[in-house]
């Protein structure tokens, strides 16, 4: 299933505590609210996936940098690596996808992540299920992969 969300990605924040010091609350619910309405739209009528792992492949379009017209197009799906942190965005849609997408986020047995520019602000992902075993890569290949990294660094 495909999901968009129009909008700069928004970052999970820390609960606050209240000015009693007694109780905590989320700075986010409000947007959160909004979050989970856009996706429920999308989602529809559509079953909650339950009592299966979940695989979830997100990539989170950042505004672009203030840059003269003439650099923008290089900058354009660049990978992001700056605030905020990918963890944090990661957090933030698994919490609004809860109980709309999925029963509990916990199912997310695989996710794969990314931060790129783009002029259009969004964020877009993909939730499926998985079925079979993890298999472990082999050594050998793995091997392979590092020398072929250590190689083609200047």
């Amino acid at each position: 299933m495909f999901y968009k969300i129009d909008g700069p990605p928004v970052s999970l924040s820390r609960a606050r505590i209240g000015y009693n010091s007694r109780h905590m609350f989320d700075s986010q619910k409000q947007t959160k609210r909004i979050y989970a309405i856009h996706i429920q739209n999308q989602h529809g009528d559509d079953p909650i996936l339950t009592g299966h792992p979940i695989a979830m492949d997100i990539t989170f379009f950042m505004k672009m940098p203030k840059l003269s017209l003439r650099a923008q197009p290089n900058k354009r799906h660049q990978y992001h690596y700056y605030k905020p942190d990918l963890s944090n965005l990661i957090k933030f849609v698994e919490d609004v996808a809860n109980k709309i997408i999925m029963n509990d986020d916990c199912q997310i047995a695989i996710i794969t992540a990314r931060k790129v520019y783009h002029e259009h602000p969004r964020t877009e992902f993909y939730i499926y299920e998985v079925s079979g075993k993890y298999s472990p890569p082999n050594e050998q290949d793995t091997t392979t992969k590092i020398q072929a990294t250590q190689n083609s660094s200047p």
